[in-house]
């Protein structure tokens, strides 16, 4: 057997044209020999003579090996062959079997009968598609046994897709399939392509052998995506989807390229596509500027825009590497060749960022950025309340100045009710558009709230995944926190359509679905690596949960509303509210007078101050600290 697979792996080392003699040198001995068996089985009936035998032998070359070679038989690389190419040797042997019946009978007079034409016709597809089925196989065994030690799966879901699947799964010479799971009956003791279909109890039973469970995408949908997963996850085996047949399950290079399960997977809600009326009008052939365009909603948003074909779309933020890395980006997928005109600036710099709307007449304009890390800005209060607060005051003053269409504040559910610094800014933020709403009516300035974005850069589900690399534990500072979350592309589309919903002065919600418990999503994601909990009562589990305590400023659960009234808007995840807000009068003097003590450095007064006008504002210990010094 060493010297079969040393003598296999010499033939495919050789180089395409020896390969290509090689196969047609065999179809040169498979002709001869069909003739000659088909004399054989004949014998009886035939008048044949050896002059004979040597000319058709002859003329089945001289018409065969050309025919082969224009129809591109030694095209196809034969470990890869498939019916296709066994339809086009069948089509192949007839035209041959044709032009020999023709030229022998009409060149050479010989009168042979039908019934041996018939015969030589079947042995010779026989033979064809015997040998190039037999070196197919024998190759991938060989392929196999050469390569790596190959990871022992299950497939779940004989879907119309599976058999694509299989063969692609094996033809990858990665994988071992052991099992196709599902919980149809119909299909139970049943096989595909020599592979049994069993019950979800075959997992249970061979856990211990099985390295991975793959579903099939077909199977995973938004009706039981959840509890499809919970039902897979008591087997504590890495779960992955198998990408669709459009997509690519297997690249060039063979590796891996099977989809994780996300985290998203599970928690986002079904997917309620865009309404076209509601995406395209404030975007299409405008001027938009987005501001934050490095963070996480902001380059989504910008992503969204210049897919919407804008004349051209001005991108700010005052982080140079954020700045660089989606102007890159969105020049990479700038189809439409909009004109991206990228501004490193940070919008408390009033002067400079009138230049820019002097320069450019912008129609809509996405005000995202903000310091957002909620411990971050409780430690260092006065950055966080000059930055989000007079970026805010700025970006309005020259939107009525210049009178723009529309202005969006990308706001938080921190918002409402807030325990910490960040959460007051926004909400301060929030009462400055709503006073610019009743006092530049030629401007829109409304207002989007949403909660946690999930695989945002404030988002607790990357530290997750880093702590899980590492080992644990999995930090959590409260068994009972619960928020809200969403995905970064279904927050940033309805951002973009909420322009169109609002009035100017509206705070408009978006529909968060339900809240999740930080400590069932660590759960999850522990589960989905195909790792166990360590806790009293698995000691030997992989990855420890720890309890650290509440974050200061940090709340139990977030709220998306301050007077508990929304009105449904014609987006069934949207809704719109009005909430009360200061006169312009108080609204400015405090402004003014914060400002004169951020330049003092006066931190003390600052908050005093912002706390006379948000008196809902419960402060956090770190803060208490600072008013009593």
């Amino acid at each position: 057997m060493k010297y079969i697979t040393k003598l296999i792996n010499h033939i495919l080392n050789l180089n395409n044209s020896k390969k290509k003699i090689l196969i047609a040198s065999f179809d040169i001995l498979n002709l001869f020999f069909t003739l000659l068996i088909t004399l054989l089985l004949l014998k009886e009936s035939l008048i044949f003579n050896l002059r004979s035998y040597v000319i058709l032998f002859t003329i089945s070359i001289i018409i065969g090996v050309p025919l082969f070679i224009f129809t591109g038989q030694y095209i196809t690389l034969t470990r890869y062959i498939g019916s296709q190419s066994f339809y086009r040797l069948i089509i192949r042997n007839t035209i041959l079997t044709f032009l020999l019946f023709f030229i022998s009978s009409i060149f050479f007079k010989f009168q042979i009968v039908l019934v041996f034409w018939i015969l030589y016709f079947l042995i010779l597809i026989n033979t064809s598609i015997f040998f190039r089925v037999f070196v197919r196989d024998i190759l991938s065994k060989i392929e196999d046994n050469i390569n790596i030690k190959k990871e022992k799966v299950v497939i779940y879901g004989a879907t119309k897709n599976c058999i694509q699947i299989v063969y692609l799964l094996k033809n990858a010479h990665l994988y071992e399939i052991l099992s196709i799971i599902d919980e149809d009956k119909e299909f139970f003791k049943r096989s595909l392509d020599n592979i049994p279909i069993n019950s979800i109890s075959y997992i249970k039973s061979n856990k211990n052998k099985i390295d991975k469970i793959l579903i099939a995408k077909d199977k995973f949908n938004s009706e039981n995506k959840i509890k499809l997963i919970n039902k897979l996850n008591k087997f504590k085996i890495p779960i992955f989807l198998i990408p669709s047949i459009s997509e690519s399950i297997i690249s060039t290079e063979k590796t891996n390229n099977l989809v994780p399960i996300s985290i998203e997977d599970l928690l986002a809600r079904d997917y309620i596509p865009p309404k076209e009326e509601l995406v395209g009008p404030s975007i299409t052939g405008e001027i938009v500027c987005v501001t934050g365009a490095g963070g996480s909603i902001g380059s989504e948003l910008c992503r969204k825009i210049i897919s919407l074909s804008p004349k051209q779309l001005i991108i700010i933020d005052n982080n140079e590497h954020s700045l660089y890395e989606i102007d890159k980006e969105l020049n990479q997928i700038n189809i439409s060749q909009v004109k991206v005109y990228p501004i490193l600036l940070n919008c408390i710099d009033e002067t400079k960022l009138e230049s820019i709307f002097n320069k450019f007449p912008i129609n809509s304009f996405f005000h995202a950025a903000a310091y957002k890390h909620v411990h971050m800005i409780e430690e260092n209060p006065l950055s966080g309340i000059q930055n989000n607060i007079f970026s805010t005051l700025s970006i309005c003053k020259l939107g009525a100045k210049y009178k723009i269409n529309s202005i969006v504040l990308i706001s938080s559910d921190k918002a409402v009710r807030p325990t910490n610094v960040m959460g007051a800014t926004k909400r301060i933020s929030e009462l400055i558009f709503q006073v610019f709403s009743k006092d530049y009516p030629l401007t829109k300035f409304s207002i989007v709230r949403f909660g946690n974005v999930l695989g945002s850069s404030g988002s607790v589900v990357p530290l997750f995944k880093e702590q899980i690399a590492k080992g644990g534990p999995i930090t959590i500072t409260h068994p009972e926190v619960i928020r809200y979350f969403m995905t970064i592309e279904e927050a940033a589309l309805l951002v973009i359509q909420s322009n169109l919903i609002s009035n100017s002065g509206d705070v408009l919600l978006l529909d968060m679905g339900k809240p999740i418990k930080i400590i069932d999503l660590a759960k999850n994601l522990i589960r989905l690596n195909g790792l166990t909990i360590k806790d009293k009562n698995n000691k030997d589990g992989d990855i420890e949960i720890k309890i650290i305590g509440l974050k200061d400023g940090e709340k139990l659960y977030e709220e998306l509303l301050i007077d508990f009234k929304a009105i449904e808007t014609k987006h069934p995840l949207i809704f719109k509210a009005r909430e009360k807000s200061l006169s312009s009068e108080k609204l400015y003097k405090t402004l003014d007078e914060v400002k004169t003590m951020i330049e003092n450095n006066q931190e003390k007064k600052v908050l005093l101050k912002l706390i006379s006008i948000l008196p809902e504002w419960q402060v956090s210990e770190s803060i208490k600290n600072i008013l009593k010094s």
